[in-house]
């Protein structure tokens, strides 16, 4: 993917500290990934490599809020196989071997996917709300398409009262 040269000269231009450059690339913008990138640089010391760190870190991370997700409707064996299908999908393992900010985007997706409905079963306060607005806001950051999930979860709170949610 072509975006994955901009991402690492962003990252690059972080690393270095030279924030105007940061968007000098066609890119008219940053997003999170390429600050994730130059925070991996240090430890791995190839800027590919530490891109390709971040998208299967984030990757392989990703499986535990689809399986949280998961043990929150399903039974043992439905919850092993849902979460073997998406772990084992060629589309997600591809993405995640490769310098993409969708890794990234989906782990903070699902994460804050899955505290949402977590406090919505339990009827949590409103510090959890906070933390599921942080990170889909993280995952926004990451990617634009992302800010659909802020919204329905927005909208989704509002239309339902908490005596009417969802209940395991």
């Amino acid at each position: 993917n072509s975006d994955g040269v901009l991402y690492l000269y962003q990252a690059k231009s972080i690393y270095l500290r030279q924030w105007g450059q940061l968007t000098a690339c066609s890119l008219p913008n940053l997003s999170v990934y390429p600050v994730a990138v130059a925070v991996f640089y240090p430890v791995v010391g190839d800027w590919i490599a530490a891109g390709r760190v971040v998208s299967i870190l984030c990757g392989v991370l990703t499986i535990v809020p689809v399986y949280l997700l998961f043990r929150l409707y399903f039974q043992p064996y439905t919850r092993l196989l849902g979460t073997a299908v998406y772990a084992l999908m060629p589309f997600f393992v591809y993405r995640s071997t490769h310098v993409l900010r969708d890794p990234l985007a989906w782990l903070f997706l699902t994460t804050g996917l899955y505290l949402f409905l977590r406090a919505m079963q339990q009827r949590s306060s409103g510090w959890q709300y906070t933390l599921v607005c942080l990170l889909f806001l993280l995952a926004t950051w990451s990617r634009i398409e992302c800010i659909l999930y802020l919204a329905v979860s927005l909208a989704f709170s509002l239309v339902f009262p908490p005596r009417q949610r969802m209940r395991r």
